[in-house]
C-alpha cells in the first residue's frame, strides 16, 4: 500500500454546470493547501458518484436488506451525477417509476429519491461534496503542522417558544 499524499483541504464549492434543454451536471471546485504549503486547486468538471448493487436479486438480503452488507455480495457501479437516478432505475427494473417523476416534476422532484430507497442498493444517499471530501481524505493526509487562517462554523438550533402561563 502506498502513502497518501499531504494535503490540508480548505474547501469543496459543489457547481451546476448547464448543459441546454433544462439539463445540469455537476461540477466541483477544490481547494486545498499542498505538502509545502502553497493553496492548490482541483476541478472536477463532470462529478462521478459510485454505489453499490446487490449481485443476487433472490437472496435474503435483496428481500430484507441488512443495514450493513459483505463487499463480496454486491457490485460497485459507478456514474455521473446527472445520470444516477436514472442508472439506478434501469438496473432496479424501476424505469417505468422514473419516467413518471420524470414526467410529473423532473429530477429534482423528492420523488426521484425513492429510487434510492431500493432493497438492491447501498450507499447511493451521500451528498456529492460529501463524497469528494471523502475522496480528498482517502488520497491525502492532512499537514499536521499547518495553522488554519480562516474558519468557519454552522450550527443548527431548535428554539422553542416560551409558553403563556
Amino acid at each position: 500500500m502506498s502513502e497518501k499524499k499531504i494535503g490540508t483541504l480548505i474547501k469543496i464549492l459543489p457547481i451546476k454546470r448547464d448543459m441546454g434543454n433544462g439539463l445540469e451536471y455537476d461540477s466541483l471546485l477544490i481547494w486545498y493547501r499542498d505538502n509545502k504549503g502553497i493553496k492548490q486547486t482541483r476541478f472536477i468538471n463532470r462529478a462521478q458518484i459510485p454505489f453499490y448493487i446487490i449481485k443476487d436479486k433472490e437472496s435474503a438480503e435483496a428481500l430484507t436488506p441488512p443495514m450493513f452488507i459483505e463487499r463480496s455480495k454486491v457490485d460497485k457501479i459507478i456514474t455521473y451525477s446527472d445520470l444516477f437516478y436514472k442508472e439506478i432505475a434501469m438496473r432496479t427494473d424501476t424505469m417505468p417509476y422514473y419516467d413518471r417523476v420524470m414526467f410529473s416534476g423532473g429530477i429534482k422532484s423528492s420523488n426521484m429519491k425513492n429510487l434510492l430507497k431500493h432493497n438492491y442498493i447501498y450507499d447511493a444517499d451521500m451528498d456529492i461534496a460529501d463524497r469528494y471530501i471523502k475522496n480528498f481524505h482517502e488520497e491525502f493526509e492532512p499537514d499536521i503542522n499547518y495553522k488554519l487562517h480562516k474558519c468557519y462554523f454552522d450550527i443548527e438550533v431548535d428554539l422553542m417558544p416560551k409558553r403563556l402561563c
